[in-house]
């Protein structure tokens, strides 16, 4: 592929400026989970250890300051916070990428989470923050991960019965934009479908890369580094896909082409802005948010690829 030797230097070049914009989105529980999946994906990072570590506490406070721990009253009487669904999903994930170990907090994360999937098998999102946060695809997606990693024993039976309806509803159910397609496969993957039905989930997402390598949110819109960086993750973790496919090869000589000065990408936003503007230490003003998981996506499939060489 055009562009392979460029592998090292692109990704040396986004990561320290995107974790650091990172560490600093202390209001960004989703951006932060993205980071966890980054640092332990990475060969290029596992020696910085150290500072992973530091970072896992962070990772268990909500955008108001509390602590995840001083939530577990409130989810075992079920009183629910903005966006729990995705939220809990993505922290779980990031912790369970960052080898937390279960405990307590986790449990109560689990229950809060278990008591959430509708009668379809499905959950949904009580946030419209597209992309990260508004399809029950990703939530579905974030949740049987969560009870897959952190179910407690005692629970396990009724888990792997939601779990199992969770695939059911993963199987019969057609995505209709990007974001769903990506993580309908992550999801089937995590909830144990069989290889057929993944390899077929494959070939939707690669049915709908564009002729310049990337991936598009939405029909309408161009490719971008979120799209094209999250699929490519998704048909490498969940589909097996190798990083010496042409379709992960055109999307690695996308992501290298269109990677900003300095070392990131800049993706529009599309949400409507719910709270009051304020700068994160991440590039690109109110582009910033989807911006800084747009570099985590893509940085996650260029290591992937450089891995390789």
């Amino acid at each position: 592929s055009s562009g392979v030797a460029n592998f090292e230097s692109a990704t040396r070049t986004a990561n320290p400026f995107w974790a650091m914009g990172l560490l600093a989105l202390r209001k960004s529980l989703t951006n932060r989970a993205f980071l966890h999946v980054t640092l332990t994906n990475a060969k290029i990072f596992r020696a910085h250890t150290e500072s992973k570590n530091r970072e896992i506490p962070t990772l268990v406070q909500f955008p108001d300051g509390h602590e995840l721990e001083k939530l577990v009253p409130g989810f075992m009487q079920r009183h629910k916070i903005g966006g729990t669904t995705h939220r809990i999903g993505y922290i779980l994930w990031g912790l369970s990428a960052s080898g937390y170990d279960p405990d307590t907090i986790t449990d109560a994360a689990v229950y809060e989470l278990s008591g959430l999937q509708l009668r379809n098998g499905s959950w949904v999102s009580d946030a419209h923050r597209p992309p990260t946060e508004y399809s029950p695809f990703s939530a579905t997606a974030v949740s049987v991960l969560g009870l897959m990693h952190y179910g407690p024993a005692g629970l396990k039976p009724q888990l792997q019965r939601q779990i199992k309806r969770a695939r059911t509803w993963l199987e019969s159910t057609t995505p209709h934009e990007h974001q769903e397609t990506a993580f309908r496969l992550l999801g089937l993957k995590w909830a144990g479908s069989s290889k057929d039905t993944i390899d077929q989930a494959c070939q939707q997402l690669i049915a709908v890369q564009n002729e310049d390598g990337g991936w598009s949110q939405l029909p309408n819109l161009p490719s971008d580094a979120y799209a094209t960086g999250l699929s490519l993750y998704a048909l490498h973790v969940a589909g097996n896909i190798p990083v010496d496919a042409g379709s992960y090869e055109q999307g690695v000589d996308f992501l290298l082409r269109t990677q900003n000065h300095p070392g990131v990408w800049r993706v529009e936003s599309r949400s409507y802005g719910f709270q009051p503007y304020f700068e994160s230490g991440f590039p690109f003003g109110e582009d910033q948010w989807i911006s800084s998981a747009a570099a985590g996506w893509a940085t996650t499939a260029l290591l992937f690829a450089a891995e390789k060489q």
